[in-house]
């Protein structure tokens, strides 16, 4: 990506500039921006720039744009970028089965995830068995009842509530 198309995008999420403003600045029309943010997509990642990851991501999330669901579910369990629970938010939204796997080995990284350190209270693991209820297959939930007799206290605790709201017991 180009340093004016960066400048471009910091100015949209900091509401410097409107809509027609950032295209205008950006050099790629709306009809365009989902061609270009995948091919920006797999720049970020064949050079692990965690940066323009999370630029697309913003730009992906900004205008609506799909996103493979491969890949999101590859890139939920690498370490090399912060766009962890970005990407459980789309997998959450995405509802596909496929995607228990991804969001079993995203739990199990949580501790490898360095910026997610000062997370004691399990807002990670919160976001992420969110995702396993919203998919709601019987593997979903399994994977829920295992997470609720976890020696991680905070998963633990979390997946008990999940449990009671998939019950109808508690409320988010």
């Amino acid at each position: 990506m180009r340093p004016e198309q960066r400048a471009a995008v910091l100015d949209l999420l900091m509401r410097k500039i409107d809509e027609p403003a950032f295209f205008a600045a950006y050099g790629v029309g709306r009809d365009l921006l989902q061609a270009d943010v995948a091919v920006q997509s797999e720049k970020a990642i064949r050079e692990r720039d965690a940066d323009l990851l999370a630029i697309v991501g913003y730009l992906r999330q900004r205008f609506r744009l799909p996103a493979d669901l491969e890949v999101q579910q590859s890139l939920l369990t690498e370490t090399w970028h912060r766009q962890h629970e970005e990407i459980v938010r789309a997998l959450q939204y995405a509802r596909n089965p496929r995607s228990i796997a991804a969001l079993r080995q995203a739990i199990a990284l949580k501790p490898q995830l360095e910026y997610l350190d000062a997370d004691d209270y399990g807002a990670f693991y919160k976001k992420c068995l969110w995702a396993l209820q919203d998919i709601g297959t019987a593997e979903a939930i399994e994977a829920i009842r295992e997470y609720a007799s976890s020696e991680v206290p905070a998963l633990a605790r979390e997946a008990a509530y999940r449990l009671r709201k998939i019950a109808g017991l508690a409320r988010d």
